[in-house]
């Protein structure tokens, strides 16, 4: 193993933890999460492939001004965007999820979690993409010695 062992708390779906991961490599060791909703370590149980028609590309889906945002971080993440809304014409957790960057199943493949659970889960999170940037601009200010970023007077 490279990298620091992590321990986390109060995890969520653990979008903190995967910037550090990303950031400065380790592996997770402990979760110490008191809602135990959220993801930790072996508890996420994706299935990738099986049939869910919230994860299709939608039909004739009027994206309007968003179009060019759409079609760009579905370049970025490799895979279509989701239907913005189920059935019932509400917010869906599987566009959430995918807005947020995070992979497919993430939040939303988690067994036992209802539509509100995932998306409180969802919008309490910490995006990894966003939380990445912010270790690497804090590595970079503490690598560089300015005083304040070691919280030292100027």
């Amino acid at each position: 193993m490279s990298g620091p062992v992590i321990g986390s708390l109060c995890t969520g779906y653990g979008g903190l933890d995967m910037a550090v991961q990303a950031v400065l490599g380790g592996e997770l060791a402990w979760v110490a999460d008191p809602d135990r909703s959220g993801r930790g370590p072996d508890q996420c149980d994706v299935r990738p492939g099986q049939p869910d028609p919230d994860r299709r590309p939608p039909a004739g889906t009027d994206w309007g001004p968003y179009r060019p945002a759409i079609r760009r971080w579905e370049a970025v993440l490799g895979r279509p965007a989701p239907r913005p809304t189920d059935a019932a014409g509400r917010l869906n957790p599987v566009f959430v999820e995918w807005m947020m960057g995070l992979p497919a199943g993430h939040v939303t493949a988690v067994p036992g979690l209802t539509r509100t659970a995932q998306l409180k889960a969802l919008g309490n999170g910490v995006l990894p993409d966003q939380a990445a940037a912010a270790l690497h601009h804090l590595l970079h200010r503490a690598q560089s010695g300015a005083p304040e970023a070691l919280g030292e007077a100027a």
